[in-house]
């Protein structure tokens, strides 16, 4: 395992509290990607230093999308296919809400990309 993300995983797994369940790290992530949309309007609507919220917003994200499999393989607990379902659904779902905060803070042409940026992973 040489990949600095799956070491740093590795390391973060068995420190995650017992209370702590795998849907609640997929909330977590969920959460980020909230956080990542919302970045995108209040910088549009209120002030352009919301962006920063959008980079904690991506770690969150990772963190709680990294990690909801990987804790329920550590603790015995596998979802199969509800977990495999649940991480398709929700990537997309992640995907659509970071997609629609971009659409709303790009100008002109570039609002599209957020659109595309979607649709190309829906199409993936």
């Amino acid at each position: 395992m040489s990949n600095p993300e799956q070491k740093f995983i590795s390391y973060l797994v068995p420190r995650i509290p017992n209370w702590i369940s795998s849907d609640g790290l997929t909330a977590i992530g969920l959460f980020g990607s909230v956080m990542i949309m919302a970045s995108f309007i209040l910088a549009q609507y209120c002030d352009i230093n919301y962006l920063l919220l959008g980079i904690l917003g991506f770690f969150i994200q990772w963190f709680g999308d990294s990690l909801d499999g990987r804790i329920a393989f550590y603790r015995n607990k596998s979802r199969k296919w509800y977990g495999f379902s649940l991480d398709i659904v929700m990537d997309w779902i992640s995907t659509v809400l970071i997609g629609l905060g971009y659409v709303f803070y790009a100008k002109g042409n570039f609002e599209l990309t957020g659109f595309v940026l979607v649709a190309l992973y829906g199409w993936a």
